[in-house]
């Protein structure tokens, strides 16, 4: 038998995703379609996805914002919604996480922070069937994280922001 693999990364919107205003312990969650246009890295893969269940190892997370937070970026086995109906919602919905601080962010020529981190592999599995990355997004500043279009912005940033890019292999 041969295995064969691919990979490729699921980016979200800065315009839709993580928009909301967070203050510290606050999370926004957010679901992104693995087969979008901007998502798509390969017909094949894409074509595999289209029963609905995604199936992955979540292998790289960069997040890119205006302002410097830290962050816990959670990875969970469907909507939160689909959560919030089940009697204990988080006990077996949330599948890893990974801790972004805001000491280790780098900043170019004073524009956005770009954070990453190394971690081992988180097996994804859409459970709800809606091809779907269901991630949240978690503040541990202490200082507010604004809503899009608001908040003190580094020089040469001209909306507050944030985009999360995940990086994923996929068996076939």
């Amino acid at each position: 038998m041969v295995l064969k693999e691919s990979f490729g990364y699921i980016t979200s919107d800065k315009n839709r995703h993580f928009t909301d205003a967070l203050i510290n312990g606050a999370s926004e969650y957010e679901n992104i379609q693995f087969d979008t246009r901007a998502n798509r890295f390969s017909v094949a893969v894409a074509s595999s996805y289209e029963v609905g269940q995604a199936r992955c190892f979540i292998t790289s997370v960069l997040l890119t914002a205006a302002t410097n937070h830290s962050f816990t970026v959670s990875f969970w086995t469907r909507r939160a919604a689909y959560q919030a109906m089940a009697a204990t919602p988080y006990d077996n919905a949330l599948l890893g996480w990974v801790h972004l601080d805001s000491k280790e962010a780098w900043q170019v020529t004073g524009s956005e922070f770009h954070y990453a981190t190394a971690f081992q592999a988180i097996p994804y599995l859409d459970e709800d069937n809606l091809n779907e990355l269901h991630v949240g997004l978690m503040n541990r500043s202490t200082t507010t994280k604004a809503a899009l279009g608001s908040g003190n912005l580094p020089a040469g940033v001209f909306q507050q922001y944030i985009t999360l890019r995940v990086g994923y292999v996929k068996s076939a």
